[in-house]
């Protein structure tokens, strides 16, 4: 995961650079816990991936193309990132899962028609993978 909206490129480091960053001349990232991944990388439905997190919600398209090609995204959220930075820094194990709601089109259609059953998809996921582990 990746803050894709936090700046401060003025002190010469690149977008997404925290000041806890390893490099400072890569945006920072957070990693989900290899121990949680393995356990559900297991199922198809996963994709492993990177998450750019914002305090905007991404509707133009070439918004999404810019942080796409820029932190090399699979999906842009609001919260992942900061979940992900938290756990880190609280030596907290975490992984981020999450179901992609909206589509690629510019538009909250997609969003408004799936709005119902988004939690419920990776509930029933996180079920079924804690149930077949006891």
């Amino acid at each position: 995961m990746v803050q894709h909206d936090f700046d401060v490129t003025a002190f010469g480091n690149p977008k997404g650079y925290m000041d806890n960053g390893i490099k400072p001349d890569k945006p920072t990232f957070y990693y989900s816990d290899k121990n949680l991944i393995n356990k559900f990388a297991k199922n198809n439905y996963i994709k492993l991936g990177t998450i750019a997190t914002g305090d905007i919600f991404v509707t133009d398209t070439k918004l999404k193309n810019i942080i796409n090609h820029e932190f090399d995204a699979d999906a842009i959220d609001m919260e992942s990132a900061a979940i992900a930075q938290t756990a880190q820094r609280n030596n907290i194990p975490a992984n981020i899962l999450r179901t992609i709601s909206d589509g690629y089109n510019g538009t909250t259609d997609e969003y408004k028609q799936n709005k119902q059953d988004i939690a419920k998809i990776p509930a029933l996921f996180i079920i079924k993978t804690l149930k077949s582990e006891s």
